[in-house]
């Protein structure tokens, strides 16, 4: 599979579209809880990529609880109240997204070109509360709190790369590895990871 770069132009208005219903999310579950959302990953950076066309490219965001309202509200509660409007808002505006997958890390919803059979995109929508993620454990079908792994690091050392003109050099590396990339058990957070550290060594 040769990966490359889906350009702005092509996930622009996409990303648009999802962020309005974002918005619907929030509005619909203010009375309970209120978060922020914020486009991480590929998408924070313009490295969006994509491999087999009928299956999409991915966004990545996390939904960072912020105010409960509502006292007593477990991570449950929380989850389960995302999901439902998510469910809503996707029958009621009869949009071509699929209803939402109950994933591990995240909850996903996928734009599917139904006369095609293909994928246009998936977003993984990730819940954050108090520094840690709501994970839906399926093995035992509980819904748990992990505690999330700092970046600062990563976040540090990627200012570092822009501020020593080689992000240019980062792209093209971190798009050499998810092409030669054989092990199907490495994500593409750790082959941006791996990308990050080789630039520093050569700075």
């Amino acid at each position: 599979m040769s990966f490359e770069y889906v350009t702005r132009k092509d996930y622009s208005n996409l990303k648009i579209s999802l962020i309005e219903l974002i918005k619907l999310v929030q509005n619909e579950l203010r009375k309970f809880f209120t978060f922020r959302f914020d486009f991480i990953g590929s998408a924070k950076y313009n490295m969006i990529t994509v491999g087999n066309p009928n299956k999409g490219f991915d966004f990545d965001v996390n939904f960072e609880i912020q105010k409960i309202k509502k006292e007593d509200l477990t991570e449950k509660e929380i989850r389960s109240l995302i999901i439902k409007s998510f469910n809503k808002l996707v029958n009621k505006n009869k949009t071509s997204l699929n209803y939402p997958e109950n994933n591990s890390r995240s909850i996903t919803l996928k734009e599917i070109n139904q006369k095609e059979s293909k994928i246009i995109y998936g977003v993984d929508f990730a819940i954050i509360l108090n520094e840690g993620i709501i994970f839906h454990n399926k093995k035992e079908s509980t819904i748990e709190w992990q505690q999330l792994r700092k970046n600062n690091d990563m976040l540090k050392n990627i200012k570092v790369i822009k501020s020593k003109g080689k992000w240019n050099e980062f792209r093209k590396k971190y798009l050499e590895k998810k092409n030669e990339n054989a092990d199907n058990d490495k994500t593409s957070c750790s082959l941006f990871i791996e990308s990050i550290n080789e630039i520093m060594q050569e700075i």
